[in-house]
C-alpha cells in the first residue's frame, strides 16, 4: 500500500512538472501558429507592399529556406522602405543574400510589451539590438503593421530595412580608407597558414613515417592580429576600436619605438612589432560610449589609454561595436608599461630544494593580496624560487620586494642563520633543459644578500632590491636566492618599476 501511495505521489509530481510551461512561452501561444492558414513566403507574396522585399527574396534565391517549418522572425521593409535603400545588387549576389537575411532570425519575436530586448542573431550571423515591446531595432524607432502570423513565425511589415553593418574586421578590410597607416598596416598581417588537423592525409613519407597531406585542403586565411589576438570578426562580441589618424599613429611609433628594442639574435622587424604593440592598445572589449568611458579607455591587454571626446573625429557604427576616428592619443610611457607585481605565493613559480619541505603559502591578512610564501627546512645549498615576470621594456627598472620574518629566521625547522638573508638575481630560461640547469644565472640585481628586517606586517615596507637596465625588449624571469645550505627564503611580493629618463 505504501509503495502504491509512492508511485502515485511521484506521478502526480511529474504531471505537475510537465504542465508547468516556461511563462513566455505560454504568453506566445497567443500568437498560434496553428490557426494560421499560410507561411510566411505566402504572407509576404499575398501582401502588396512587400512585393519589392519578395523580389529580392527570390532574387536572393531565399524562397526554400522562409518557407521552411524553422520558427522565423521577418522584419519585412515595405516598398518604400525599399526604395529608399541606397544599395546596389545588381553584380553583388552574396550582398543580396546577406541584406535579405538581415531583416530576419530564428525564434517568435512579436511586438508585445512583455517581449524582452536582446541582440539577436540573425539568419546572416549578424547581431541586432531588438526591442520589441518598445519597437525599437538598433537603436531605432520603428513603425508598421506588426505580428502577422504564419505557420511558421511572424512577419512585421516595417518602415525601414535593418541597417546592414560591417563587422570591425570588414570595416578595415574593405571600407576604411587602406591609405591610413593603422590600416595598411593591419591588413599587411593577412596571409595563409597551414594547419594539418584542417588538410587531408594522402600518404606517409616513407623515410620519417610522419603523415603527408594535402596542402591546399590545409591552407586557409589567416591574420596574425585577428587569430592570435582580438577576433574582430566575431559577431557574438562587442569591441570598441580606435583609429588613429596617420599623424598620431606615427607618433605613437616614434614614442614606443626604443623600448621595443628586440635582441641581436632575434629575427623580427623591430619596427613591425612596434607597430603591432602599438595596436594591441587601440581595441577594447565591450562598446562603450564617450560618456561611459569617463576619460579613459582600457584594453583588451588591460592598458588604460586616456580617452578625449573632442579626439573623436568620426564614429562608425559597427555590427559588432562601435569604431572612432581619433585626432589625438596621448597613451604614457607609464600607462603603456606599467609596473609588475609578482606575488610569493604565485603558484606558478617553480621551487627548488634539496629533500625538505617545498615551502608554505601562508594566509597573511595583512600581506599583499593576503597571502606570502616561506621556503624553510628545505635542504638545499641554497634554496631557490624562480618566477616569471612577463616581457620588460629596453629600459632601466628597479626592483622591490615586501618580505616580513615574524618568525624569527626558521618557520619550520632550524636554520644556519638566525636572520634571514637573501638576494635577487635575473636567470635564463631554458625550457629544454633538466629542471636543475634550466634556470642559469645571467646577472645578479641585489648587489650583495640582502637582511629581512621587517618583522611584522603591521609595519612593512617595501624595500628598495636593486636595478637592471634591459638593453632589449625581454622576457624576464627572476630567481630569489638564500644565503647558504638551508637558510630560509621569505617573499610577499616584487614590485618590479621601470624607469624613464
Amino acid at each position: 500500500m505504501r509503495n502504491k501511495t509512492k508511485i502515485l505521489f511521484l506521478l502526480s509530481l511529474l504531471l505537475i512538472v510537465f504542465s508547468c510551461n516556461d511563462p513566455w512561452q505560454n504568453h506566445l501561444d497567443e500568437y498560434n501558429m496553428n490557426q494560421a492558414s499560410s507561411n510566411l513566403l505566402g504572407i509576404i507574396q499575398d501582401t502588396p507592399d512587400l512585393s519589392q522585399f519578395y523580389q529580392l527574396i527570390k532574387d536572393a534565391g531565399l524562397e526554400d529556406k522562409i518557407a521552411s517549418s524553422q520558427t522565423t522572425t521577418i522584419w519585412a521593409p515595405s516598398n518604400s522602405a525599399l526604395s529608399n535603400l541606397n544599395i546596389d545588387f545588381s553584380n553583388q549576389p552574396d550582398k543580396l543574400v546577406e541584406f535579405v537575411e538581415n531583416q530576419m532570425a530564428r525564434g517568435m519575436y512579436p511586438a508585445d510589451p512583455e517581449q524582452t530586448p536582446l541582440r539577436l542573431k540573425m539568419m546572416n550571423g549578424k547581431r541586432v539590438m531588438v526591442d520589441m515591446a518598445n519597437k525599437m531595432i538598433d537603436g531605432k524607432d520603428i513603425t508598421g503593421d506588426f505580428n502577422h502570423v504564419g505557420t511558421n513565425g511572424i512577419v512585421h511589415i516595417v518602415d525601414q530595412a535593418i541597417d546592414l553593418k560591417p563587422n570591425i574586421w570588414e570595416y578595415l578590410e574593405k571600407d576604411a580608407d587602406q591609405n591610413m597607416s593603422e590600416v595598411s598596416y593591419l591588413n599587411s598581417l593577412t596571409g595563409t597558414k597551414f594547419i594539418d588537423s584542417l588538410a587531408t592525409q594522402i600518404g606517409f613519407d616513407p623515410v620519417t613515417s610522419k603523415p603527408i597531406y594535402d596542402t591546399l585542403s590545409g591552407t586557409v586565411w589567416y591574420n596574425k592580429f585577428v587569430n592570435e589576438h582580438t577576433d574582430l570578426r566575431n559577431e557574438d562580441s562587442l569591441f570598441t576600436f580606435l583609429l588613429l589618424d596617420n599623424s598620431v599613429f606615427q607618433q605613437q611609433f616614434d614614442r614606443f619605438r626604443p623600448y621595443y628594442k628586440l635582441s641581436d639574435n632575434d629575427p623580427r622587424d623591430p619596427d613591425e612589432f612596434t607597430k603591432y604593440q602599438v595596436c594591441l592598445d587601440l581595441v577594447a572589449s565591450g562598446k562603450w560610449t564617450p560618456e561611459e568611458l569617463g576619460g579613459v579607455i582600457t584594453s583588451v591587454d588591460g592598458i588604460q589609454l586616456p580617452f578625449s571626446r573632442s579626439a573623436i573625429e568620426q564614429t562608425i557604427e559597427v555590427s559588432n561595436g562601435v569604431i572612432y576616428k581619433l585626432s589625438t592619443c596621448d597613451l604614457s610611457l607609464e600607462n603603456k608599461f606599467p609596473p609588475i607585481i609578482i606575488e610569493g605565493e604565485d603558484t606558478t613559480k617553480v621551487v627548488f630544494t634539496g629533500d625538505g619541505y617545498t615551502g608554505y603559502t601562508r594566509n597573511k591578512p595583512l600581506a599583499h593580496g593576503g597571502y606570502d610564501f616561506v621556503l624553510d627546512n628545505h635542504k638545499a645549498s641554497p634554496g631557490r624560487i624562480v618566477y616569471h615576470a612577463g616581457m620588460v621594456a629596453a629600459t632601466k627598472y628597479n626592483f622591490y620586494w615586501q618580505a616580513v620574518d615574524d618568525f624569527g629566521g626558521s618557520y619550520y625547522g632550524a636554520a644556519p642563520d638566525s636572520l634571514i638573508r637573501q638576494k635577487l638575481e635575473k636567470v635564463i630560461y631554458l625550457p629544454k633543459q633538466p629542471l636543475e640547469t634550466r634556470f642559469p644565472v645571467h646577472r645578479t640585481i641585489s648587489d650583495s644578500l640582502l637582511y629581512v628586517v621587517d618583522q611584522s606586517y603591521q609595519t612593512a615596507e617595501l624595500r628598495y632590491a636593486g636595478s637592471f637596465t634591459f638593453s632589449s625588449y625581454d622576457d624576464l624571469w627572476l630567481q630569489l636566492v638564500g644565503s647558504g645550505n638551508n637558510t630560509t627564503l621569505t617573499l610577499d611580493y616584487l614590485k618590479i618599476v621601470p624607469v624613464f629618463e
